[in-house]
């Protein structure tokens, strides 16, 4: 008999590089190609560059001071509305709002190794329900097409991005939200993680089986209660 009804992993865990992250690093020079639509009708060229800077700089400056005095964390979406109505002079339009963000979230990478596509495949053939959780600036709407075209998207229950919920990891609020999410009971749900301290350290209130994906196998030694796996094949023997 199975021993786990879900798995919750983080982003980091998943991704070939790390994405996790709370601020946004770009700088914008121009427009990023074919995404400004609605924007272009009322705004020249170096207006939505200003614009989308302007975005990204409140956007930091936000989350630093929420960072600093845990406050929840700035939704992007309502810095962006905010952004496009003071330059339009005018309240922003859905669409509007939506496009700053698909620019800001432009530059932004994500990609996920065969072997983690093909285990995914696996997991979900086999009736796992999955979750992800992760620190993101973005909002899932930004990312979804990402997530899509990676061939990942369909494997989800439920993906929770701080930038969505207002809360940031290692406040175990955010692994809660998930796992209700998700329909399971604590301890029917597996927590899979590769950032030790900032995911599964924080997390010993809660009555889930977890696992470190020590993939660099920086650690020798993990926390009680926490196995430790090096590839993600090695869930095989966990799941």
């Amino acid at each position: 008999m199975r021993s786990y009804r879900a798995i919750l992993f983080s982003l980091d865990s998943l991704t070939e590089t790390k994405v996790e992250g709370v601020r946004i690093d770009t700088v914008f020079s121009e427009i990023p190609e074919n995404v400004s639509t609605y924007l272009s009708k009322c705004l020249l060229p170096d207006q939505i560059v200003t614009l989308l800077n302007n975005v990204v700089r409140v956007y930091n400056a936000c989350i630093e001071l929420a960072t600093y005095r845990q406050f929840p964390a700035p939704p992007l979406l309502g810095i962006a509305e905010l952004a496009v109505s003071q330059m339009m002079m005018r309240p922003a339009m859905p669409e509007e709002i939506q496009e700053v963000v698909k620019n800001v979230a432009a530059p932004f990478r994500i990609e996920f190794s065969k072997e983690v596509l093909t285990f995914l495949h696996v997991l979900h053939r086999s009736g796992f329900i999955m979750g992800m959780v992760g620190n993101l600036p973005l909002p899932l709407i930004a990312i979804s097409e990402k997530l899509e075209a990676a061939g990942v998207l369909r494997y989800f229950e439920t993906i929770i991005l701080s930038s969505d919920c207002g809360m940031l990891k290692p406040d175990e609020k955010i692994f809660k939200m998930a796992i209700e999410s998700l329909d399971c009971r604590e301890k029917d749900v597996l927590i899979v993680s590769s950032n030790l301290e900032r995911d599964l350290m924080p997390l010993r209130h809660i009555n889930t089986q977890k696992v470190y994906f020590n993939s660099r196998k920086k650690l020798s030694k993990t926390l009680k209660g926490v196995q430790s796996i090096s590839s993600i094949q090695e869930l095989r023997n966990i799941v």
